[in-house]
């Protein structure tokens, strides 16, 4: 499980990066995180360039393997209350 204070930082960031920056903290190549959600690495690895989105059914994938709620998975203009 991830800790909330690595979450709160990146849950503001688009959604390539959040998706790296999870892979990363939880220490998975492209290609084990894509074994895992079932999808190839060269898709893991267009996601992370945002040059293609995932589709519903990776992003409950995601959900399942990270254990997070789907919506910090939407990929919504979220502002910060100052």
């Amino acid at each position: 499980m991830l800790d909330f204070q690595s979450l709160e930082q990146i849950k503001y960031y688009p959604l390539a990066f959040r998706i790296k920056k999870l892979r990363l903290l939880t220490e998975l190549s492209q290609t084990e995180f894509g074994e895992k959600i079932g999808i190839s690495q060269t898709t893991i690895s267009m996601w992370e360039k945002n040059k293609s989105q995932p589709s519903e059914r990776s992003l409950q994938q995601m959900v399942r393997v990270f254990e997070l709620p789907s919506d910090f998975f939407l990929d919504i203009e979220v502002q910060r209350l100052e």
